[in-house]
């Protein structure tokens, strides 16, 4: 659920809407989706939102450093275990996923992961399991590999330290000055050396960095052209105008998009009213 608030394209759709969003709140793909929850769902005729606990809120909001509970205005150092997890598996899963994506994609090269450690304890791992792995032929395997070790490291460390801070109750866990779900240091040092090759090698890549900025274009100019003409909004984006304001209510309609559907509407929308003003 954390994913809702995610707009179009990604993370450059999500620093694009920050940036023509920065004088009214910016924007947060986190604080979003808690906000499609709470505000923008609309399934109750006496009340906005989901009516979710404040738990599964928690969970969604899992990156904040802090949580206040809305009954008792408590600000908790740290979120649910299950929220920690999920922060946790969430970095495993896009970590693991994005290095087969741009494996596949062409991208990223075998030979450059010589020198990503993460990929190399998961390549010994496979052998480990089945001697005849050929990392050219049976990625996906070492990739499974990979995130199997870092789920057994995760849940051993994370054992460990739950038995060491002596926490009995949920209670515990939110008072508790640091977050009790956590590799190892120096697994964290190597997921983090992941994080560095894959910006380096293909976040940044110029046939990604090319599709970032058009991606980013479209969004800038689909904005300017709904601030010029709020009545091409639709009805129920229309009708948040007078509580949300008109900035806001474009970041949510255009957050709320696909990649496709935000290229549908530049093409009927600002597509064509250049190429009626030509």
């Amino acid at each position: 659920a954390h994913d809702l608030g995610h707009p179009p394209c990604g993370h450059t759709g999500e620093e694009a809407l920050n940036s023509l969003l920065r004088q009214h709140g910016g924007f947060d793909h986190n604080v979003q989706s808690l906000r499609i929850v709470e505000e923008l769902e609309e399934k109750y005729p006496a009340h906005p939102g989901l009516n979710l606990t404040w738990d599964v809120r928690e969970g969604i909001q899992k990156h904040a450093a802090g949580y206040t509970h809305p009954a008792t205005r408590d600000l908790y150092p740290s979120p649910s275990l299950e929220t920690q997890i999920a922060d946790l598996g969430d970095e495993i899963a896009y970590s693991s996923h994005d290095l087969d994506d741009g494996l596949d994609a062409g991208l990223l090269q075998l030979a450059d992961l010589d020198q990503v450690a993460l990929w190399q304890r998961a390549t010994e791992r496979a052998r480990s399991e089945s001697p005849k792995v050929n990392p050219a032929r049976h990625r996906g395997f070492i990739i499974r590999c990979l995130v199997n070790l870092l789920v057994d490291e995760l849940i051993g460390n994370t054992s460990a330290k739950i038995l060491k801070a002596r926490v009995h109750s949920l209670d515990d866990v939110r008072h508790y000055p640091k977050r009790l779900a956590a590799f190892r240091p120096e697994t964290r040092r190597e997921l983090s050396a992941l994080r560095r090759f894959l910006f380096a090698n293909l976040y940044n890549h110029p046939n990604v960095a090319d599709a970032n900025q058009q991606a980013s274009k479209l969004i800038s100019e689909l904005y300017d052209f709904l601030l010029n003409h709020p009545a091409k909004l639709g009805g129920k984006a229309t009708a948040r105008i007078k509580k949300n304001g008109l900035e806001r209510t474009i970041g949510d309609y255009i957050s709320g998009m696909t990649d496709r559907y935000l290229a549908l509407q530049h093409r009927q929308l600002v597509a064509k009213s250049i190429a009626l003003r030509q």
